[in-house]
């Protein structure tokens, strides 16, 4: 059993390392979406005008 003081401050660092983790995850998948964009756009097709029908 925990006092409550310790209880406490158990909490407010879960708390508090999940708000961190929290921010990680979506910095992580901000830069997995921003590289995604990136292969989509250098693997797109690109009309050529050269070979278009009318």
């Amino acid at each position: 059993m925990l006092i409550d003081s310790d209880y406490s401050r158990v909490i407010h660092e879960l708390r508090k390392t999940g708000k961190a983790l929290a921010g990680f995850i979506r910095w992580v998948q901000q830069k997995e979406r921003a590289a995604k964009q990136r292969s989509n756009r250098a693997t797109e097709q690109r009309s050529n005008p050269g070979t278009e029908q009318p």
